[in-house]
């Protein structure tokens, strides 16, 4: 049930009827209601608009498990237990402070939204919360104790760029997004003291990461264009993804041996150090249109390579050149184009010729002429974000 416009009459119990399960506070004013009102069916309430009846406690019925305050809405200032401990999803679009205790423990999935950009307190937000978006606006120091070490992924908004604090972010987080303006180191001088003066208490330098060894899915956001070192990354890391604007050279070392997934945006410009990878086992790397390198394993690197690319004419020409020359020894290309898919596993063999095997079907021993044709024809009619190389050495 939606109330918008100038709908302004006050709500009585047992006005809405008790089949209605969400409710949408949408006018320019929010008509007043009280304890009972809104009827025990309803699971969901929004309000959005000029929303400034104080909320006492009885008015959002132990029914309700997702409550939003949005837009021009404002928080319920006043004593803990205002809202009912039914609540798993809490959505707050507004810039009021909110103090300890006035987020129910039963809450899981806490968004601070667009317009929050309030300090973090200790205890503000409850041990129950496991997923926490931090909004749009927000850009505040982050202190260890502040997010609770419940939270198993965590989400900074578009505003955020301070330096994190060591075990600022809690070892339980698996899933790690920064935001668009985030652009900062992942190693301080502070972090460093730290860990020089935990080695002399026997402690290790792992105390110190900024991002915790628990974090498994890393994503960085349009502006991170940062150096990493070796150790800054968590051993566990299988996912990692770089935003448009990253274009550093990856330094052996500081990609970890557990990487199953790598993205990378629209500005990189340079080759990409295979040498930073994995020597066994699965990697997928997506790469840019704009890309003009080759991605070739390295001597003794026994992977699967899987390459993921944005189609252009310079990409395709520098991928159908690397195949013919023989820096590929061996891929299997898959191309996407209108319905139709076609799998070309080659394997190099001579200087001239190759072991072409296209659609399941035996092409035999071609020469590079032949196979740069084929290719060509493919691949200049691939879709975007079709074209796929899987480089296997076991092929």
């Amino acid at each position: 049930m939606v109330f918008s416009g100038d709908f302004r009459q006050h709500i009585g119990p047992n006005t809405i009827p008790s089949t209605v399960t969400s409710i949408f506070f949408r006018g320019q004013r929010v008509p007043t209601f009280q304890e009972h009102s809104i009827p025990t069916s309803v699971t969901h309430v929004e309000f959005r608009g000029q929303f400034i009846q104080p909320l006492e406690i009885g008015h959002i019925p132990h029914s309700v498990t997702s409550l939003s305050f949005a837009s021009e809405a404002h928080w319920p200032q006043g004593q803990p237990g205002i809202l009912p401990d039914s609540i798993r999803t809490l959505s707050l679009h507004v810039n009021d402070p909110v103090y300890p205790g006035m987020i129910p423990h039963s809450v899981t999935k806490l968004m601070l939204g667009e317009y929050y950009n309030q300090p973090l307190e200790a205890n503000v937000i409850p041990s129950s919360v496991t997923y926490l978006s931090l909004g749009g606006h927000f850009n505040h120091p982050v202190l260890p104790g502040q997010i609770p070490s419940s939270v198993i992924k965590l989400r900074f908004g578009y505003a955020f760029n301070k330096e994190l604090t060591p075990g600022a972010i809690p070892t339980s987080v698996i899933k790690l997004l920064y935001g668009h303006q985030f652009n900062q180191k992942l190693h301080t001088k502070q972090s460093l003291f730290r860990a020089l003066r935990s080695i002399g208490k026997g402690g290790s330098m792992s105390e110190t990461h900024l991002i915790p060894s628990s974090v498994t899915k890393l994503a960085f956001g349009y502006k991170f264009n940062q150096v990493i070192e070796p150790g800054d990354l968590p051993s566990t890391l299988t996912s990692l993804s770089f935003g448009s604007v990253f274009s550093q050279p990856l330094i052996p070392g500081s990609i970890p041996a557990a990487i199953k997934e790598v993205s990378f945006g629209k500005s990189l410009s340079i080759p990409i150090a295979m040498e930073s990878f994995p020597t066994t086992g699965w990697l997928r790397i997506r790469v840019p249109a704009t890309h003009k390198h080759p991605i070739v394993p390295m001597a003794g690197q026994s992977i699967h390579l899987l390459i993921t690319l944005d189609y252009s004419d310079t990409l395709g020409k520098v991928l159908i050149d690397s195949i013919t020359n023989h820096s590929i020894p061996s891929c299997t290309l898959i191309v996407l184009r209108d319905s139709t898919m076609s799998i070309i596993q080659i394997r190099s063999y001579f200087k001239d010729h190759m072991f072409v095997v296209a659609d399941s079907v035996r092409m035999g021993f071609i020469h590079h002429s032949e196979l740069f044709q084929l290719l060509t024809r493919l691949v200049s009619r691939a879709s975007h974000e079709s074209l796929r190389c899987i480089y296997d050495p076991l092929f």
